[in-house]
This record gives structure tokens, sequence and C-alpha cells, in this order.
């Protein structure tokens, strides 16, 4: 949501439709229109404010509505009474929230709202949520976060491009304090995915995970799960749990440093916390993962202003974790687990920062590693696309290919998504040389690159071919003397042309993309066909 730069003064206003700035974000499955122009409002007994929609292609549904309203203060007047109405261009009028989701004998819990709005069957509405949960909203304050079932579904038909109006009606209204009106969004797009384990319920055990992302709601439940899984009361300094029962076991891997992670649809009391173990008894607290972080911070109407959560307390309001500092690739571990015993459904979303899959990505992309030899001097430069917890590269070299010794150790970048380039030398006797590259990450783990071939012998050019072996497509690294047109010729081991290339080469390096698809697994060469002096550059291809 956009944040409220200009807060407006206090003004009343009646029924009359309000026009504010609409912010419309898009992205490939969604597009979300925004009202953040802060107001007020007193007496009265209704309150509109307008969306105006355009662009949405044809298919597309409204699949939510997130409203946010006051924030928490004593001096913020509350929601008693309230019925919030969403109307389409076509005159359609769908309750979102009504009177008895505000119900309660303290007004505290109805000075702020910051909720989102769906409809499927498997979350509440804030007041069918206290009867299951068995709390009372006052210790409970469900218009505080998450997901909730809008009170109608949202069976809108026609054109969705328009004018939406947003209605808060009452029946009756203290005036003493303002209302604060601060934002709402309506996004549509597609339906949302789900995938439903409830039945299915493949993770019972920390060996038996369940990896989630981003993209996908994941309908769960810790009913007729074992217990005594004795994972510890305290990870990290944490202290979350003393019940070990009816554990639920997820995990996501990062996309991001940041994670944000949802739990909603609660029907009892729960326990969870983030961590990470790399052997299911040894655990550590993920940043941010402890319950205790928990809608910490300000502005207050992101607390929970009764929030308890000691040892082997749960608690059935929405979770909700900001995970930060997380290590890119890394895979974390959410465990659900009940309260003295008690089994509930639940309905987990990560918002955002798992988008990679559930498979670990490479912990190296290399973009490229070439060399280049000039008066027994040979550059060797590398470019990596992406990193993830890299410490060092070890260069080393061979003469023969089968005897290696170490040139230089550099220092990495840790992790990183963009483009990293990497230059080193070395001194040689040799005409021609092997370089390999081998990667270590902070872990100890090893990943070897190449070898590549260079020669330090006269020649009108020098060559590099990436990677080793090939498979259908390589890079071509020729360093050249000058400007100068040439055919590139690909023979197999008896000397027969498997493919000829027209390239252009200017004085110094010259990169190509080739195509080796057609060409069956074997040894071959590829060398120069007008140059007088050439070294042909052997190669396999897998």
């Amino acid at each position: 949501m956009v944040a409220n730069k200009n807060p407006m003064n206090s003004i009343s206003r009646s029924l009359a439709s309000l026009l504010f700035v609409c912010v419309c974000l898009q992205n490939a499955s969604a597009q979300i229109f925004t009202n953040s122009s802060l107001n007020n409002f007193t007496n009265t007994t209704a309150y509109s404010t307008n969306f105006t929609v355009s662009g949405l292609a044809p298919g597309k549904i409204l699949r939510q509505v997130t409203l946010r309203f006051g924030d928490g203060a004593m001096y913020s007047g509350e929601l008693a009474n309230a019925t919030i109405t969403l109307r389409d261009p076509a005159g359609n009028t769908r309750t979102l929230i009504n009177p008895s989701n505000f119900t309660t004998t303290t007004d505290a819990e109805r000075r702020y709202v910051n909720i989102t709005l769906r409809e499927h069957s498997s979350l509440y509405t804030p007041a069918a949520y206290v009867t299951a949960s068995g709390n009372t909203i006052s210790n409970s304050y469900p218009m505080n976060y998450g997901y909730w079932r809008s009170v109608d579904p949202f069976t809108f038909s026609g054109s969705f491009n328009g004018t939406w109006t947003l209605t808060i009606q009452y029946s009756s209204l203290s005036t003493t304090y303002p209302r604060k009106y601060i934002s709402s969004s309506i996004e549509f797009g597609d339906s949302f995915v789900f995938e439903d384990i409830r039945v299915t319920k493949p993770n019972q055990s920390c060996a038996t995970r369940k990896c989630i992302e981003t993209g996908t709601v994941y309908l769960g439940t810790n009913t007729g799960y074992p217990n005594g899984q004795l994972f510890p009361l305290n990870i990290g300094g944490c202290t979350w749990n003393s019940d070990n029962n009816n554990a639920a076991w997820f995990s996501f891997i990062a996309s991001s440093s940041t994670v944000e992670l949802s739990i909603s649809g609660l029907s009892r009391r729960l326990q969870s916390v983030v961590a990470t173990s790399s052997n299911c008894s040894t655990f550590s607290l993920a940043t941010g993962g402890c319950p205790s972080t928990m809608f910490s911070g300000t502005p207050n109407f992101t607390r929970y202003y009764r929030f308890s959560y000691t040892a082997g307390n749960g608690f059935s309001m929405n979770h909700a974790y900001t995970l930060t500092g997380l290590t890119i690739g890394q895979e974390y571990i959410l465990i659900l687990d009940g309260e003295a015993a008690v089994a509930s459904d639940f309905y987990i979303e990560i918002i955002s920062g798992a988008d990679g899959g559930c498979t670990p990505p490479l912990p190296i992309v290399l973009h490229n590693f070439v060399a280049n030899c000039q008066n027994n001097r040979v550059d060797i430069h590398w470019t990596t696309a992406s990193e993830i917890n890299t410490k060092q590269y070890v260069l080393k070299r061979s003469s023969d290919g089968l005897l290696w010794e170490e040139v230089n150790t550099i220092n990495a970048n840790g992790n990183s998504s963009v483009l990293r380039q990497y230059n080193t030398s070395d001194i040689v006797k040799e005409d021609l040389i092997y370089y390999k590259l081998i990667s270590e990450d902070y872990d100890g783990h090893l990943e070897e690159y190449g070898p590549i071939s260079v020669t330090c012998k006269a020649s009108d050019y020098q060559w590099n071919i990436w990677p080793v072996p090939v498979t259908d497509y390589a890079q071509i690294n020729i360093f050249a003397k000058q400007n100068q047109k040439e055919f590139l010729i690909v023979s197999d081991i008896h000397g027969k042309i498997m493919l000829e290339y027209s390239v252009e080469l200017f004085e110094g390096s010259n990169l190509f993309m080739l195509d080796f698809s057609k060409l069956s697994p074997g040894i071959y060469h590829i060398k120069t066909k007008l140059s007088d002096t050439y070294l042909p550059l052997k190669f396999s291809k897998l």
C-alpha cells in the first residue's frame, strides 16, 4: 500500500461519493487499485470512497479486499455497529463486514482494522472465528491482522472497469472521536492457487516436512499428528514451546533476504516458530522467527495489544512473521505445534521472498571463465551471475591437465544476484596452460569449473571455450591481434568438417555463443580457416 504523507484535517462528510487518487499496481497475476488518502470522519452515519478501475483483462476476478481503519490510539473513534460494503460499476453491492464482527463489551479492538478479505471456505469471518476458537474478541483482536472470509461472496458480474464504491455505514455512532480512514485496496486477477494437504498429511515430521513457496496458499492441519517429537523448548534464546504436541512441519527456500509469511484460519490455539536445521536435531532461530517478534514495531495498529506467548501457551489469533537477514538459497523450517495437544486447521501463505520453488538453486551460476596470454603473462577473468553463501575462489593451473597447483585465492561476495567480475593474473613459462576454478562456500562445500586452456605461443588468436565439456551451446572467446573477418571450422577427430561459422573479429576480446546441438557426443577440434597461424582448440561434447 502507498504510505500517507499528507493527512487531511478532520472532515465531516455525508454519503456523497468521494473520489480520491487511485494508485494502480500491476504484476503478472494481479492488478491492485489502492486508495490511500487519509481522512477523518465524524458526525455522520455513512462514509464512502471510490476506486476508478480500468484496463482489466477479460476473465479476471475480484480476489481480495484489504481494509485499514484507525490507529489504535484512544483518540481514534471505534467502529461499533459498522457495516462495510463494496459496490461494483453495475450497482451490485456485497457486504464485506457486518456489525456482528465488532460485537464486544469493550471498544478497544474496534479502533483499528488491518485485515484482508477473501471468500475461501477455509477462512472464518471474524465473528465465526471467535465462536470456533473459544476466545472473546476483546482478548484476541480478530480485526488486527490476517486473512478473513467476506460476509458475502465476491459474486460480482459484468465489466469490472468503472467506479467501485466502498461504504462504511452505521446504525448508531458516537461522535466523541473521529474515525480514521487510512487506506483500502481491491485486487483483481486469476483465482488463487490452493493446495490442500489436510487429508494426505505428508508433513508429520521434520524429515518429511512439506516445502512451500510464494504463489500458492496451503490448507493444513495438525489434527491426528504425532506427539512427543522432542524439538527444543528453547531455540536460539526463543522460549516458544513446552508441549511437543501435534507438530506440523513446513519448509521454504529463501529467494530474498526478507520473507513475509502469514498463518490464518486457525480454529484453536497453536504455537509456531521459524528456524534452520541441517539434521532435524539441532535448530537455529531465523532472524524474526520467534513468536515474540510478531507485529512488533510501529505504527501500533500492527501490534497484538494483548500478546501473550509464554512457553506452552499458543494463540488462535492469526500469526505473521517478517523474517530478515535470511541467506538466499537456504532452507528454513516452519513448525506449528498444538497447545496442550489441541488440533487445528490453518491457512499458510508466503506473501513474498520464497519465489524460487522448492529446489535449492545452484550455489554459483558462472557466466564466463576466460584467459588470455601476452608475453607469458596470463590474465584470467570470470563472471558470476549469482552467488549463494560463497566464501572464496581458488584458481589452479596445470601444464598437462593432470597435475594441478594453486595460483591464487580470491575472496567471493558471499551472496549476490547481480553480475560480479573477478580478475587475476599468472606468469608462466609453458606455451600451453590449463586453468580450473574451485569455489568454496562457508559450509565447506566445493564446486569445480573448467578446465580452460590458453596458449602463449605466437599466434594470431588466443582461444577459450566454456563450458568444458560442452552441451548444446558454448561460449567461444577469441582474443585477436587485429580486425579481421574469419571462418571457424569444427571438425571431428578424423578431420571431417562438421560445422562452419562466419565471424567478424575485432582487435581484442571477441565472445561468441555457438550452437553445437547438431553434434553427436565425442571429441572435436575448432580452428580458423583464413589465418596462417592458429592453435586448434580441442573440446569434448556430452
